[in-house]
């Protein structure tokens, strides 16, 4: 029971960490070879991992979160003194948007879109989403307007500023699937320390959760026979102390294994 316990409080302080690291506010400096106006969808350049570059459909599985300026950010991060672009993975941001997929009111989410930059409201499943807005694009707030050629003729849409809660993940439309299976994605979102799928993220739930089971079972099992045993045979507490040992640091080892098999998942 000691040990289901242990492992049941040391996940529970995992998740809550994980959590609170998500939706603290901050953003990391990045190097860039191209200008990145503040307020664009930000992806990893597919073509150099240490550069980015402006979002779009083709590199959505690549987004990282919004271009911000440096002093918009309660936190903010670089490795490198020479970044050119701050990029806000969490926390609130001014983000462009346009009415490509219709009009955008507060709590609607925002998922890349096949302008440069610029996001839409998502309506598909599986949609990469950069976060929830916060504001509405209305009349008040439309910057331009540009022609958008579509396999039926072309269309104007507008193209404006809204203020977004930053929190990249995949598009869920139903509500009650969206606030389980969002929290396992922000989770593994946090712990791999960049964007990850639904698939991967349930994948690797279903490695720790099987993992956790076997070692909690086969130790459980095991120490409670032990503890049996000794209680019958004081004379052999030597061996089975041992046993007891050998037991726990095979646990530990499925363990380790079982968790870095999904955290490898994660990241790949």
């Amino acid at each position: 029971m000691e040990v289901k316990k242990i492992i049941g409080m040391s996940l529970m302080g995992v998740f809550l960490f994980a959590n609170t690291f998500v939706v603290a506010d901050f953003s990391e400096g990045f190097q860039s070879d191209e200008d990145i106006a503040v307020g664009s969808l930000v992806s990893v350049n597919e073509n150099n991992e240490e550069l980015v570059t402006v979002a779009n459909i083709n590199n959505a599985s690549n987004l990282i979160g919004v271009a911000v300026s440096r002093d918009s950010s309660s936190l903010y991060f670089t490795s490198t003194s020479d970044e050119t672009v701050a990029v806000a993975t969490t926390g609130e941001a001014s983000v462009f948007v346009s009415d490509l997929q219709g009009p955008i009111s507060p709590g609607d989410k925002i998922s890349v879109s096949p302008i440069n930059g610029v996001g839409q409201k998502a309506t598909a499943l599986g949609e990469v989403v950069v976060g929830v807005a916060k504001s509405g694009l209305g009349d008040d707030n439309i910057e331009q307007s540009i022609d958008v050629e579509f396999a039926d003729g072309v269309r104007s849409v507008n193209i404006g500023v809204v203020r977004a809660s930053i929190n990249v993940h995949n598009y869920i439309p139903d509500q009650e699937e969206r606030t389980l299976l969002s929290s396992i994605q922000n989770t593994a979102q946090a712990i791999a320390g960049k964007p990850v799928t639904m698939a991967k993220a349930l994948i690797s739930s279903a490695i720790l959760i099987a993992t956790l089971m076997v070692v909690i079972v086969t130790m459980g099992s095991s120490i409670q026979g032990s503890m049996v045993s000794l209680g019958r045979n004081p004379l052999a507490k030597k061996t089975i102390i041992s046993s007891m040992v050998k037991i726990i640091l095979f646990g530990t080892l499925v363990l380790g294994a079982g968790g870095t098999m999904a955290y490898l998942i994660l990241i790949s």
